[in-house]
């Protein structure tokens, strides 16, 4: 009687022990999972902000590339002017006609001088 006495308590105590440790493993990954939803939510806000990065830098990269070209094409006007080639007048957008190779040439000469000057 003794010893089944004994086994009872050696029984119960490893069942209070084996609860004892399901808690603690519970406590720890509820923890773990605090941490990874902040983790997640703090990866998601960052993902967001440089998307936005990325679409304002492609917008200005447009931008960019459209002014380039269309200081190019009026470089190609005044280098043409210069030489005593005539381009004949044509509208551009909203019915607006485009710039004379004469005014071409005023432009690209003030900006050299703003070039010059900064």
């Amino acid at each position: 009687m003794f010893q089944a006495t004994r086994a009872w308590d050696e029984s119960t105590a490893s069942s209070i022990n084996f609860a004892s440790q399901l808690f603690n493993m519970v406590d720890e990954i509820s923890e773990l999972a605090k941490v990874i939803d902040k983790k997640r939510k703090a990866l998601k806000h960052d993902a967001l902000r440089d998307e936005t990065n990325v679409t304002q830098a492609e917008s200005i990269a447009e931008k960019a590339r459209l002014k380039h070209e269309s200081l190019g094409a009026d470089l190609d006007k005044a280098v043409s002017a210069s030489r005593g080639e005539s381009y004949p007048v044509s509208k551009g957008r909203f019915g607006i006609a485009r710039k004379s190779g004469a005014q071409v040439r005023f432009n690209v000469g003030v900006l050299r001088i703003l070039l010059i000057l900064n």
